[in-house]
Order: C-alpha cells, then structure tokens, then sequence
C-alpha cells in the first residue's frame, strides 16, 4: 500500500471510529481500499484504469452468440493476469420477462499502462474477429474506480 494512501486512511480513521463520518461514506470508500489494491515494487507506478465503451454493429447478435463462449474464456485468462476488472453487456432496454436480452454492445474496465494496450486486447478478442463491435463507435477513456464490491 503507498505512503500517500495509508497516510489518507489514517487521516479518516480517526474520524470514521468516531462515528463523525460513516465509514461507507469516507472517500475512497474503505470496502474499495481492501478489495482493489494494487501491489507494486519500487520502480513501477500503479497501472491506469481504463474503461472501454464498444457499441455492436447493426444485426451482429447473431456473431456475437457463434463466438461468446471463445470471448469469455479469453476474458477470464486476461482477468487472471489482472487485465480486466469488469466488463459485461450493455441494453436496449430493461429485460422484459419471457423475453431475451436486447444486447447493444460491450462495456469493459481494464487494468494497463496505456490505451494502446487495452485497444490491442480488444482487436485480439473474438467479438472483434468476428465483426461484432462497431469500431467507428467504440470509445475508450482513463477511468477511476471509486466503488467496487465483490
């Protein structure tokens, strides 16, 4: 854990024990600080966040069905070595029982250095060899993960 983040956390410890400000409350929220730390050695700066944003193309459920098991196993090997901490499917609209999902497209935070890095992994997953993102649509952006709980 950085000198900087334990400095913060004792700085509201104080506060929070006192019941002055709830814990949930305390900014970064404390059920973040223990389940997303990252660990580093002295030479290397913590990894950026990045969350992704990849609109499907017009009818490309059909694709995106033929090859979503092949894109979960990859997402879970890239998971295990830290790349992706989130991702799932975007909709339409709220699902209507009896009815199936209405998928848009794909939103996914990652872990890594840089946004070619990220965008790499993404032109390597099998949604994107089988033309199922619309490129022209798809955005990436630095993220910040304020709230994760398991």
């Amino acid at each position: 854990m950085s000198l900087q983040l334990r400095n913060f956390q004792a700085l509201l410890r104080p506060l929070s024990n006192r019941h002055i400000l709830p814990r949930t409350f305390c900014y970064p929220p404390s059920e973040a600080i223990r389940t997303h730390t990252r660990t580093m050695s002295a030479d290397s700066k913590p990894k950026q966040e990045w969350i992704a944003i990849l609109p499907d193309k017009v009818g490309a459920l059909d694709r995106r069905m033929s090859v979503r098991q092949e894109h979960f196993a990859g997402l879970n090997r890239d998971a295990e070595k830290g790349l992706w901490k989130l991702g799932g499917a975007f909709l339409e609209d709220v699902p209507k029982e009896g009815e199936g999902l209405k998928i848009k497209g794909s939103v996914m935070v990652a872990q890594a250095d840089t946004k070619e890095e990220v965008l790499e992994a993404l032109k390597a997953d099998p949604y994107a060899r089988a033309d199922v993102w619309d490129w022209d649509a798809v955005q990436i952006y630095p993220f910040k993960i304020g709230v994760l709980k398991p």
